[in-house]
């Protein structure tokens, strides 16, 4: 008398009938297991309705994630080499704290390049920097007799300086070194352009001051600028509704 088959389950939920020794293999495989799970459909959110994918997963890291979900997916679904990137930059952030800027600087000019630069200060004014007491939207940078020097920024004084505050609008050295003074005294000379500081930061537990090369702006080019970052706040909205 032939032997009934032995009922044996598998780990990933297929059932199999294994018949005695010279007998055939029967296998059922549930419906859970018809699609493979590389190849399973998967929700992809786009233009706020939920379709379904189906396919392998991407490789990571993609050339853009706009690239292949389309510009719904947020920016808290990057894969791990993208959240590397953001941790940085909020680590870099927490590190090295940016104490004022220097918003109209953008508007007014067109800015070619930018150089980092020390800046000798008082106690007092380290205090109020610290505070973030700083004003830069009149300021402006110029060479003088081989040095660089900072001019009408405005310092707060600092409440329990007394007689220490100096000037709030002095003139403050930057330091730079010889080259790149040379560089600048012929550019600005020259060239006819400015410098312009664009934001005091801390770097390293010293405060920097953040200058740059630039050129005025016409007036059609403000217009220009204005129209331009209108649409991109728009497109920024419009952007925040779909992931809403």
């Amino acid at each position: 008398m032939q032997d009934s088959p032995t009922p044996r389950s598998n780990p990933d939920g297929s059932h199999v009938t294994q018949r005695p020794a010279g007998g055939n293999r029967t296998t059922t495989i549930s419906i859970g297991t018809l699609i493979p799970r590389a190849t399973r459909p998967r929700p992809v959110t786009s233009g706020g309705t939920r379709r379904f994918r189906r396919g392998p997963a991407p490789p990571w890291p993609p050339r853009s994630i706009y690239h292949l979900y389309g510009a719904a997916i947020l920016t808290r679904t990057a894969g791990p080499h993208r959240r590397g990137v953001l941790a940085r930059k909020v680590r870099d952030r927490a590190e090295n704290p940016i104490l004022a800027t220097n918003r109209a600087a953008s508007h007014e000019y067109h800015l070619l390049e930018r150089i980092e630069a020390g800046i000798a200060l008082t106690g007092t004014e380290v205090k109020s920097a610290r505070d973030g007491r700083v004003s830069l939207k009149e300021a402006y940078a110029k060479i003088e007799r081989g040095e660089a020097f900072l001019h009408d920024a405005h310092f707060s004084p600092y409440a329990q300086g007394g007689r220490d505050n100096p000037d709030p609008v002095r003139p403050r050295k930057l330091l730079l070194h010889s080259g790149e003074l040379r560089k600048l005294a012929r550019a600005t000379e020259a060239g006819g352009m400015t410098l312009v500081p664009t934001k005091l930061y801390l770097k390293g537990g010293k405060i920097k001051l953040e200058i740059a090369l630039a050129r005025g702006k016409k007036t059609y080019d403000k217009r220009a600028a204005s129209r331009r970052d209108e649409a991109e706040r728009e497109m920024a909205r419009l952007r925040g509704q779909m992931r809403e």
